[in-house]
């Protein structure tokens, strides 16, 4: 089991890291955020559907668990061949564009070059430690504390749980549209901070309901709108933030932290 986890840990991470690198490498200036927030709409319907959908396999399949792997382990083939399929394309590309594959000594990743990280990079990556560890403990604890305080089944609480990710989905692309067209990127992140915070701040007040009560939907909204903002724009700062050649290091870096 715990080997089980860490492979699926250290899988999606990697995951995470080269889409953000290849999107960065893809898209310049007023496209990027747009770029990661479609991105982002992608994985968070993911977690939509999972949201929605696990519930109900783990019922049908007496309480277990294989139900549920099968069908991860299907979408997990899926995503594999569509890495393979990035990978010819991109090497299709760069032989079309008769782009010079060679990497100079100059432009090779040193340890060193993570030294000339300046502060704005490491406040960026601060935010990201504290908003992100607020953020996914309340999205994968809502599940549960819909059920206890707000008195749903554990259906009906898998599928309010998709609220945030729904939004993010979403709202991601047309948030990505205004950073990039606007810029104030930290602007937007500390309004997203502030949202969250609000979000956890009405969770801790609101009483328990022992039958099922719609109030729930106005932090699991706040932290929507939140988790939305700061993604598009926070990941879209990264590549304003360090040299060229280190950006797949810095977005590896913030991921890790």
């Amino acid at each position: 089991m715990i080997a089980g986890r860490f492979v699926f840990g250290l899988g999606g991470e990697c995951m995470s890291v080269g889409q953000s690198a290849v999107i960065s490498n893809w898209f310049k200036g007023k496209e990027l955020a747009l770029a990661l927030g479609l991105n982002l709409t992608f994985a968070r319907l993911a977690s939509v559907f999972g949201g929605v959908i696990i519930p109900r396999l783990i019922s049908a399949d007496g309480g277990l668990i294989n139900s549920v792997m099968w069908v991860g382990f299907g979408i997990c083939l899926f995503s594999l061949l569509a890495g393979i399929i990035l990978v010819l394309i991109d090497a299709y590309a760069d032989r079309n564009d008769k782009k010079d594959l060679s990497v100079s000594e100059d432009d090779k990743f040193k340890w060193r070059d993570l030294m000339e990280f300046e502060l704005p990079f490491w406040l960026v990556c601060a935010s990201c430690v504290f908003v992100y560890m607020s953020i996914f403990p309340f999205i994968q604890i809502s599940s549960t504390f819909l059920e206890e305080q707000y008195g749903f089944d554990a259906n009906m609480a898998g599928i309010l749980y998709s609220v945030p990710y729904f939004m993010s989905a979403a709202l991601s692309p047309l948030l990505g549209y205004l950073i990039d067209t606007f810029g104030k990127r930290a602007i937007f992140i500390s309004v997203s901070s502030l949202l969250v915070a609000l979000a956890c701040f009405f969770s801790a007040v609101l009483p328990t309901y022992d039958s099922p009560n719609y109030i729930c939907l106005g932090p699991l909204i706040l932290v929507g709108f939140g988790y939305s903002i700061y993604a598009s724009a926070l990941w879209s700062s990264i590549p304003y933030l360090v040299k060229p050649k280190t950006i797949g290091s810095a977005f590896g870096l913030a991921t890790s932290l």
